[in-house]
């Protein structure tokens, strides 16, 4: 029957006072993980690996030929999930690992004697060997170890791989420590010998990537048993590595180091490494500190955790969140004796103290793997022991304290998505605290992704920065404290958008839109540069990235352009030749209002009466501020001109008034002496006749018509005025019997085309006339006018 008991209950125990002021109590059975694992000597590893990344700690176990062992934590709540994947032989390292990047965790795990496989996640925990398929050799050796990390930075995770044996020589390439480079695409090439890594014929038992001198490439040290020394490679850069194991001062040869535990223990900012040992002619566990300069010492007699005890995996995890990492050795003899686990916490970060009865309960049996986790989620480090037969794992429950605290997860983007690689700096109260996130550790092991810096008393954490293994760095400032946070690469990566000028603006014009210093953009428009003119309304954004590939999307900016007055207008030209009866009127089609409109002549206004006929230009303004500017024609008619040719008086009533109209605007009404005729008109006795002619806007000519009688005057005046000649080409002759006081030429409209003055020669210089009809207006010195047409050629 599954268990499942609330493990937050068990907190409830009253805390106990001892060196580290913590107090663990082992929970394993209250919530049902009593899993036997009858494993050889070297015992097996465990993972606590949060598997379904709810942000709860679960729990899976290497067995021997058996299927793997899950328990999911729901809540705080451990329940044994059906198994996985089936374990046949051997298994000693179980990891959890997005080895495609398809944002679910898949599994990986070694076999002595056995192969190295790896199970494919459907993303719905159905899992499919895929080891032949991606390209892993079907071998059958004694791998132990394994450890995962993008060695060249592609953005997907790489496999490294120990064999523990030293039979054989290096010809004899299974044998070989392995490493896998990630192609991306599904598959993995063995590229042990080009790459230089294969450590030749030794007793691996874990390897672990690190970034010992902090130069952006992840680094590999592998622990070799017996009298083989451990091997230090310095990644390149360009695929291949060099090894540094002699001048790193990190070979140990003739020890016996079961466990590559990672941190910075004393909080100076780079990795250390705690390696456990067999006790045997005094060896002991090793604290391989890092000098800052790319070398190491030993600083384990110092520190005071030079454990003389057959030991096997070891963690670092700062149980109490004092700020410094304490330390907990699982310990066991492969002979008969069975030796207690050891607990270390740390003084400061220059010693530490054996705090083993912070731990209550029996730890005197066969431990090997151990790992961190927080699962109860209250921000302090349980410490999970696989132990093997006849004693059960167990679960050191944390009942926690006053410290502070902050938990932090990433996710990785560009880089691997689980950000493997990448460094995490708390940095409150003036100090820095490191991490660095590893997959695949301790005694093959596997630690929480989820990461908890403890804080002591402070209150405050300044900033969080992380640095990708891409080279992109986020950093948070001011995150309240006691709490977790998931942070995803590309986080504070932020891209804001500056307008070069008013992003509201009249049509015809335009903004440039600046979204900031990065190496690639895209805009919403599909513009790829820097910099974007705008010429309509809408939304713009941006997609930008960084030199590292990381991507983020900038704010947005709307942009509004308002239409220009799109003008309408209404003119009336002056009704008669010369008046000043026009008018303008203008609008904005657009519906916007107008705010002002300034005219050529000075005047201001959307409407102008009492015009000439001309061109009149004007500026209009909207409320918006958007102008346009344009001009209008007002065209007059022609002048009104009349012919009135009378007939004289012969007998009786036999006068009549001949009327020519030109110029106006048709039709055109006659009246003589207020009565309205038609022309001719005849039937007229002689006198005078007042002669009005209208036009249709109401223009009117006025003159006096004289009929003569048989020998009136205005008749002589009539037959004593000649042209000549007419047709004419340059020079017009005119005679007349009176005096005249001027003589003009007009056009059939009226206009004055060639003012003159009466000459004694009386002839007219026309040469410069064009072609057409004209008028001969004279005026006799009693004031009486006298029209004749005339033709220029």
């Amino acid at each position: 029957m599954k268990r499942s008991v609330i493990i937050s209950a068990l907190l409830s125990i009253a805390p106990l006072r001892f060196a580290c002021a913590q107090q663990f109590t082992d929970v394993a059975a209250a919530n049902g993980v009593g899993i036997l694992v009858n494993s050889d000597v070297f015992g097996s590893g465990l993972s606590t690996y949060d598997f379904d990344e709810d942000g709860w700690d679960d729990l899976t176990f290497a067995v021997t030929n058996d299927s793997l062992v899950f328990y999911r934590n729901i809540s705080g709540q451990l329940l044994r999930l059906p198994s996985f994947v089936k374990a046949p032989g051997e298994t000693k390292h179980v990891l959890w690992v997005d080895y495609d990047n398809d944002g679910d965790l898949d599994i990986s795990m070694t076999t002595r004697y056995g192969p190295y496989r790896l199970f494919q996640n459907d993303g719905a925990f159905h899992f499919t060997d895929v080891s032949t398929q991606v390209g892993f050799a079907e071998v059958t050796e004694e791998t132990y170890g394994e450890a995962w990390a993008d060695y060249d930075r592609d953005g997907d995770l790489d496999m490294y791989v120990c064999t523990y044996t030293n039979v054989g020589d290096e010809s004899t390439y299974a044998r070989l420590n392995h490493l896998y480079r990630n192609n991306g695409n599904g598959t993995f090439t063995d590229v042990t010998l080009a790459a230089g890594v294969g450590d030749g014929i030794k007793l691996s038992f874990q390897a672990v990537w690190l970034d010992y001198d902090h130069d952006g490439w992840p680094d590999l040290f592998v622990i070799n048993d017996r009298e083989y020394p451990n091997s230090f490679y310095r990644n390149n850069g360009d695929g291949t590595f060099s090894d540094v194991t002699a001048a790193t001062g990190t070979a140990f040869t003739e020890d016996e180091p079961m466990s590559a535990s990672v941190a910075d223990f004393d909080n100076d900012g780079d990795l250390d490494i705690y390696t456990t040992n067999s006790g045997l002619l005094d060896k002991h566990g090793l604290l391989i500190t890092n000098n800052g300069n790319g070398t190491f010492t030993d600083q384990s007699v110092a520190s005071g955790v030079d454990v003389r005890k057959w030991t096997w995996g070891a963690v670092w995890a700062d149980v109490d969140n004092d700020t410094w990492q304490d330390l907990y050795v699982a310990a066991d003899h492969i002979g008969a004796t069975i030796m207690n686990n050891v607990f270390y916490h740390a003084q400061g970060g220059a010693a530490f103290t054996e705090a083993t009865s912070s731990f209550i309960g029996d730890t005197t049996v066969r431990s090997f793997g151990v790992a961190r986790a927080d699962l109860n989620n209250d921000g302090s480090y349980e410490i999970v022991v696989q132990n093997r037969t006849p004693s059960p794992p167990m679960l050191w429950m944390n009942a926690g304290g006053s410290n502070h605290w902050i938990k932090i997860t990433l996710h990785g983007t560009v880089s691997n998505r689980m950000a493997i690689g990448s460094w995490i700096r708390v940095y409150a109260g003036g100090n820095r605290y490191t991490q660095y996130t590893l997959c695949g550790e301790n005694y093959v092991g596997q630690n929480s992704q989820h990461h908890i810096f403890g804080l002591g008393q402070y209150t405050i954490v300044d900033s969080v920065q992380v640095e990708y293994l891409s080279g992109h760095t986020d950093t948070y400032y001011q995150l309240p404290i006691d709490q977790p946070y998931t942070l995803t690469e590309g986080d504070t990566y932020q891209a804001s958008i500056t307008a070069l000028g008013s992003t509201t603006f009249c049509s015809g014009d335009s903004v440039i839109l600046d979204a900031g210093e990065h190496a690639q953009y895209l805009w919403n428009d599909g513009s790829t540069d820097r910099y974007l003119t705008i010429l309509a309304s809408g939304e713009y954004s941006a997609i930008v990235q960084n030199a590292f590939g990381v991507q983020t999307t900038s704010d947005t900016v709307t942009v509004v352009v308002m239409p220009a007055p799109l003008v309408g207008y209404t003119t009336q030209g002056p009704l008669c030749a010369g008046e000043a009866t026009g008018s303008i009127a203008l609008m904005n089609l657009t519906g916007v209002s107008i705010q002002s409109v300034l005219w050529n002549t000075g005047a201001e206004g959307v409407t102008l009466a009492g015009l000439i006929a001309g061109t009149y230009t004007y500026l209009l303004s909207d409320s918006n501020g958007c102008t346009a500017e344009g001009e209008l024609q007002l065209i007059e008619p022609p002048a009104l001109f009349v012919q009135a040719t009378a007939s004289p008086v012969v007998v009786g009533n036999d006068g009549s008034i001949d009327v020519l109209v030109f110029g106006g605007v048709p039709p055109y009404v006659i009246t003589i002496n207020g009565s309205t005729v038609v022309s001719p008109i005849t039937g007229l006795a002689d006198g005078a006749y007042d002669l009005v002619v209208t036009d249709a806007n109401g223009c009117t000519h006025e003159e006096t018509v004289i009929v003569d009688g048989p020998m009136g005057l205005a008749n002589v005046h009539r037959m004593a005025f000649r042209l000549f000649p007419n047709p004419v080409v340059d020079r017009l002759h005119f005679t007349c019997s009176e005096p005249l006081r001027s003589v003009l030429i007009l056009d059939l409209q009226g206009r004055i085309i060639l003012p003159s003055s009466y000459i004694n020669d009386r002839w007219l210089d026309v040469r410069d006339l064009d072609a057409g009809h004209y008028v001969i207006h004279a005026i006799t010195a009693d004031g009486a006018a006298m029209r004749v047409p005339f033709i220029k050629l």
